[in-house]
């Protein structure tokens, strides 16, 4: 009997263990030595804006760097009170983690939007893909009348300039906690056409109160371990476009279109990986799996049960 089921049958563990097959497109994920963690003293260079390919002077001083893809920076107005620092004091593994702050006392306007404190890294992405970001955070327990109880995740296009964020509540406050949100970048073109997301930022911000004297309040951060993956979900096509791009034997599974097959076990082992041709058949042992199908421009996926 054939059996085949659509994505919307996919378990909690298929989709971790898809997840961690995947390729993370954030270099320097946990603020380890790397050489694209470009930092002066442990602070890294500032931006000015969202967008720039180049780093501007300030505190840290630095001259002009090319913000290649896969460096971290930070975008602020004036790094004396806008802090983006490796920090060895505090982590969820390793060795380091980021530090995000905005400090007391300063009368900077703004700092009540997340996009007065970022940090960002240029990343190439795709604007028919979906993609997963997660983070692992926890507030600073140092910080007194700490203000922070959010981080807004965001990726910014370079060519109309708009960002497509997400605030996520810290609901585990001073303890290390994962947080996890997904961009539906295709849901996002339609209703903003003239978005590309080929060059784009990827990122993290936070904000800040005021006081009744217009000055800051402390707003800190730790932040570590931070994906950002193709989603599983990535590439469906509408289960109403008729397109089946496998049957599903006792068996195996036979192709229907040219392109290639993915086969991915529960477990996270990737079992087949090949070129196919349409009516092509692929023999595995029985079990759960999800099987990724890429024709074109096009990827289909589907929980198959041997």
């Amino acid at each position: 009997m054939k059996k085949i089921f659509t994505l919307a049958l996919l378990c909690i563990a298929g989709f971790a263990n898809w997840a961690n097959a995947q390729t993370n497109l954030v270099s320097a994920p946990g603020f380890e030595t790397d050489p694209k963690l470009v930092t002066v003293s442990g602070d890294l260079y500032r931006v000015a804006s969202l967008y720039p390919k180049v780093t501007t002077s300030g505190n840290p001083t630095a001259t002009s760097v090319s913000v290649s893809e896969g460096m971290w920076v930070k975008k602020a107005m004036n790094s004396g009170y806008i802090v983006g620092k490796v920090v060895a004091t505090q982590q969820h593994e390793g060795a380091n983690s980021l530090n995000l702050k905005i400090t007391q006392n300063t009368t900077a306007a703004g700092l009540q939007n997340w996009y007065g404190c970022v940090v960002e890294q240029r990343v190439s992405l795709a604007n028919n893909k979906k993609y997963s970001a997660s983070f692992w955070a926890m507030t600073d327990p140092s910080a007194a009348n700490n203000q922070c109880d959010s981080v807004t995740v965001f990726v910014c296009d370079t060519t109309s300039k708009v960002s497509y964020a997400i605030p996520v509540e810290l609901t585990g406050g001073t303890a290390w906690t994962q947080y996890t949100v997904n961009f539906d970048i295709p849901a996002y073109v339609a209703t903003h056409p003239t978005a590309v997301f080929t060059t784009a930022f990827f990122g993290l911000g936070i904000s800040t109160n005021y006081d009744g004297l217009a000055k800051t309040l402390n707003s800190s951060v730790f932040v570590d371990d931070i994906s950002l993956i193709e989603s599983i979900t990535s590439g469906i096509n509408s289960p109403n476009n008729g397109i089946k791009p496998i049957t599903v034997l006792n068996d195996g599974i036979v192709s229907n279109v040219n392109g290639t097959v993915q086969v991915i076990s529960y477990s996270g082992k990737t079992m087949e990986n090949i070129k196919v041709t349409n009516g092509q058949f692929v023999a595995f042992k029985s079990g759960a799996y999800v099987v990724r199908v890429t024709t074109g421009s096009d990827a289909f996926i589907q929980k198959v049960v041997l």
